[in-house]
C-alpha cells in the first residue's frame, strides 16, 4: 500500500480551526486526486513490450493506457476511515477472482520468466497535485472564508 505522510508546522494552536479545516481539506483533496488518478489510468503513457490484443478487442502497443475493459478504472474507491484519513483502493478482479491492481502498479514476472513492467498511475497523479501545496492553498482559502 502506498502511503503519503505530510508534515505541518503550526505557528499557533487553534483546536477548533484544526477540527473544522483538516477534514474539509482532506475531502477536497480526495475529489481532486480521485479525478486525477482516473485521468492517469486513461492516459496513453505506459511502456509495454510489444503489442497486445486486449479483452475489449483492441490491439495496443507502447505506450498505452491501463484501461482495457474498464473494470480496473471502475474499481477505484475512495473512503475516509476517519476525519483525517483519505484512502483509495482498486479492487478489480480477473475472471478467476484474482485482484490485479497490485501487479499493474508493481509489475510482475510471467510463468516463462519474462519481467513485465510496472505501470504506476499513482505517482504522476501525486506529482500533479502535491498534498502539501494543496493543503496550504486550501488552508488559506478556508481562512479567508472564516472557517
Amino acid at each position: 500500500m502506498a502511503e503519503i505522510q505530510a508534515r505541518l508546522e503550526l505557528k499557533g494552536w487553534n483546536a477548533t480551526q484544526l477540527k473544522l479545516r483538516i477534514p474539509t481539506i482532506i475531502r477536497a483533496y480526495g475529489d481532486v486526486l480521485g479525478e486525477q488518478l482516473k485521468q492517469e489510468i486513461q492516459a496513453v503513457q505506459f511502456s509495454w513490450p510489444g503489442q497486445t490484443r486486449r479483452r475489449n478487442g483492441s490491439t495496443v502497443g507502447s505506450p498505452r493506457d491501463i484501461v482495457d475493459t474498464g473494470n480496473f478504472l471502475r474499481s477505484q474507491r475512495r473512503d475516509y476511515p476517519d476525519a483525517t484519513t483519505l484512502r483509495f483502493t482498486w479492487d478489480a478482479k480477473s475472471d478467476r477472482g484474482f485482484m490485479y491492481a497490485g501487479i499493474i502498479l508493481t509489475g510482475y514476472t510471467t510463468s516463462t520468466g519474462k519481467a513485465m513492467p510496472a505501470r504506476n498511475w499513482i505517482k504522476p497523479a501525486l506529482d500533479k497535485h502535491p498534498l502539501n501545496e494543496f493543503f496550504i492553498r486550501e488552508w488559506r482559502r478556508l481562512g479567508q472564508n472564516r472557517l
